[in-house]
């Protein structure tokens, strides 16, 4: 449980929990308090982003948000609606191995960058062109399998070459995180194999 204290600044008190959350992920606690803080983070940091120095911790400053913390409700609907789900970590490739024909997966990768400059890095380990290459060739053995397959990325010549015998929709977006508000507005496309 989190206790907040109505004599500490909410700028101040954002900072200490990120701090507390941060020596938690170096020790390797991974407990209720780290779950918690969690939702407190995303919830007061700057648009809910998640993303991490080169050692790992957790960097997103606060987004002066006096907003309440969490739903009560809504969080435990989501508990016993997990009850029933096997959550993976590690590597995409495992956590698809024993999809089977007629699954429906969404592949949720990190964008592929729009140029050079672009900022991509939310996780000390990245997601490099290596790895966008290795997500083309899942999706092809996946769809092979039989499985519903569907992803999202930047509309960029790179994403169309690796994807260019699926569906594609490309949509305009709005985007929420850039530090040039003009640079605000893109295209994302939509690939599925069905």
């Amino acid at each position: 449980k989190i206790d907040i204290q109505s004599d500490v600044e909410p700028k101040e008190y954002y900072y200490k929990k990120r701090e507390i959350f941060n020596d938690k992920i170096m020790k390797s606690e991974y407990d209720i308090e780290l779950a918690s803080l969690f939702i407190y983070l995303n919830k007061h940091c700057f648009n809910g982003l998640y993303r991490v120095n080169s050692k790992g911790l957790f960097n997103v400053p606060f987004n002066n948000s006096l907003a309440k913390s969490f739903n009560e409700d809504n969080i435990k609907a989501v508990s016993g609606y997990l009850q029933k789900v096997t959550i993976l970590e590690g590597d995409f490739e495992v956590a698809c191995q024993n999809a089977q024909e007629g699954d429906f997966i969404f592949l949720d990768s990190p964008y592929a960058p729009l140029n050079d400059n672009s900022f991509e890095a939310y996780t000390k380990e990245g997601f490099d062109i290596e790895s966008h290459k290795r997500l083309a060739i899942l999706f092809d053995r996946l769809t092979k399998k039989g499985c519903f397959c569907m992803l999202t990325n930047h509309n960029t010549v790179f994403i169309e070459d690796l994807y260019k015998n699926y569906s594609r929709e490309v949509i305009k977006v709005r985007r929420y995180i850039n530090s040039d508000a003009s640079n605000r507005k893109g295209e994302e496309v939509i690939i599925t194999n069905y």
